[in-house]
């Protein structure tokens, strides 16, 4: 088979569902060459060959040629709208608890994600985040990286209120912002490509969706796939939002096109089930019965992976109600620390010390509280006691290597990123030493991280 660029091109379109007048904002013969040079490849054919082999690789062969521009607050009417009215309305007929999922779809550096997270402390203050779960997808693996730091530019919050931009974010310079922790932690980012969206989100869960100035990249029959995915996972009663632009060109007459303070919605209209509520934490009396009564934590772990954690630690408390388990107790503070409350995972790490003073698990929760507190040599002695416990810990050696790079220590920081590739590398990768440890990133996703840094350290 003799390859040309075209094979590569058509690769792509079919892949990410590019329309054919797709804006390509770099040549796919450069493209090619990039992808070769981090490769270390000399034959497109091999390079090919890979791409086809390896979803990984080819999304990230993809993501040279996405298109990532947004903003802050770009529609501030329309967020006002779904905080006053659409949520409202969903909490008093919502048959969950009060409880709101929301997901971007095709977040790019996640400013829409934000800015919705955002809108919803405003409006319903601190306590709101036990009101909602936000999360967020896109292909691109940069995009995503750069909206879990949070760190934006001037252009991209010069339609914030200057109130909002004080309070929500720090200043890093004079034409940098970093978003602070209480939000950047609400919302949960993953990398896939929309047409992989029903296969993660694998019932109806979500309540809004927003999927705005996406599809406008895609052909037809990826655009209705798309769509029929994203209402193959909205809730009955939810709404989908697109812009004004793609609305009328999405009414495929699966969900109810209806007016909204001036904006038209998709809301699906469909009764809900029984079957429809399996990733929520309401539960009938026999399941709730065979729930406290489990002998294991498997459960538990479940419940947390699925972020139902208010539920996950009713149960975890009547699990140790009958059971003198220490794991129960990392458990506990690997759910606690993805809920910000360190305070009480710092108190369970220093009990689980007191019983077992070379316990691994707490060490390596100690240095994540110190180090989202910012107490970085804590930290750092907290990680080291992990590795001199276990040296093949990748994840005390990639937190360590961020310490390091903090630090300016370019030699340390280095050595530890090529211990995480060397860890990963022969398998080490779901060792990491915690029960519950919800990573955002997959396999491939730290790796090309860890090498990332490293090109730009070296």
């Amino acid at each position: 088979m003799t390859l040309s660029s075209n094979n590569f091109k058509a690769l792509v379109q079919q892949t990410a569902g590019f329309d054919t007048n797709y804006h390509w904002p770099m040549s796919i013969e450069k493209g090619i060459q990039a992808m070769m040079q981090q490769l270390k490849l000399s034959d497109p054919q091999t390079l090919y060959q890979k791409l086809v082999q390896s979803p990984d690789l080819l999304y990230d062969f993809i993501q040279q040629f996405t298109i990532n521009e947004s903003y802050f607050n770009r529609e501030p009417m329309l967020l006002e709208t779904v905080a006053s009215n659409l949520v409202p309305e969903l909490l008093i007929e919502s048959q969950h608890e009060k409880h709101i999922n929301v997901l971007s779809a095709g977040c790019s550096t996640g400013e829409e994600p934000y800015s919705i997270a955002i809108a919803m402390i405003e409006r319903y203050g601190d306590g709101c985040w036990k009101m909602f779960d936000f999360y967020a997808i896109d292909i691109d693996i940069e995009a995503i990286m750069t909206a879990t730091q949070g760190i934006y530019n001037s252009r991209s919050v010069h339609m914030l209120d200057q109130r909002i931009l004080q309070t929500h974010f720090y200043p890093i310079n004079n034409s940098h912002y970093q978003l602070k922790k209480d939000i950047r932690n609400q919302v949960n980012f993953y990398r896939m490509p929309l047409q992989k969206v029903k296969h993660f989100f694998t019932v109806p869960q979500m309540d809004i969706i927003f999927y705005r100035n996406v599809s406008i990249y895609f052909d037809p029959q990826t655009r209705q796939s798309i769509f029929n995915h994203l209402s193959d996972i909205l809730r009955p009663g939810g709404y989908l939002i697109m812009s004004p632009t793609e609305t009328f060109a999405h009414d495929f007459k699966r969900l109810a096109l209806i007016e909204k303070q001036g904006f038209f919605v998709f809301q699906n209209k469909k009764q809900p089930t029984e079957s429809l509520f399996a990733h929520q934490p309401i539960v009938n009396e026999s399941q709730k019965k065979s729930l406290l009564q489990c002998k294991s934590l498997n459960h538990v772990v479940e419940l947390a992976s699925r972020k139902r954690y208010e539920f996950a630690l009713n149960q975890l408390d009547e699990y140790m109600n009958d059971n003198d388990d220490l794991q129960a107790h990392v458990l506990k503070a690997c759910i606690l620390i993805n809920q910000y409350q360190l305070s009480q995972v710092r108190a369970i790490c220093q009990e689980i010390h007191q019983k077992d003073r070379l316990n691994e698990a707490a060490f390596l929760l100690l240095g994540q509280v110190d180090r989202l507190e910012n107490h970085l040599k804590k930290a750092q002695f907290n990680f080291s006691q992990v590795l001199n416990i276990n040296p093949q810990n990748w994840l005390a050696h990639y937190f360590l290597a961020k310490i390091y790079e903090d630090f300016s220590d370019r030699h340390h920081a280095i050595d530890a990123y090529k211990a995480v590739i060397k860890l990963i590398n022969i398998g080490k990768f779901t060792a990491h030493g915690l029960l519950f440890f919800p990573l955002s990133f997959t396999m491939s996703d730290i790796m090309f991280l860890c090498q990332k840094r490293l090109e730009m350290l070296e």
